[in-house]
């Protein structure tokens, strides 16, 4: 299947958007696991997709807070944006 395929760190790095250093740090941290092929760090496909699911959902929560908080305090109810110099 699909989702049982591996893929390398550049790989992973493309579908989340994010840098191949930045992968590496989440494999270190243990947010995904991942197997080691020789010197090389392997990602199961399927593993890496349920990483970006949680993130993108966490993400979306936090804009929401983020959002609502911004409403309650007024911070959108600007009539005329500052002028630039």
């Amino acid at each position: 299947m699909l989702d049982e395929q591996d893929i390398t760190i550049e790989q992973a790095a493309e579908i989340l958007n994010v840098s191949p250093q930045y992968v590496v740090q989440i494999l270190d941290e243990g947010q995904i696991t991942y197997r080691t092929n020789g010197p090389h760090r392997r990602i199961r496909l399927s593993d890496l997709l349920d990483y970006k699911t949680k993130r993108d959902v966490a993400r979306r929560v936090a804009m929401e807070e983020l959002y609502r908080i911004s409403e309650e305090n007024g911070l959108y109810e600007i009539n005329e944006f500052p002028k630039e110099d």
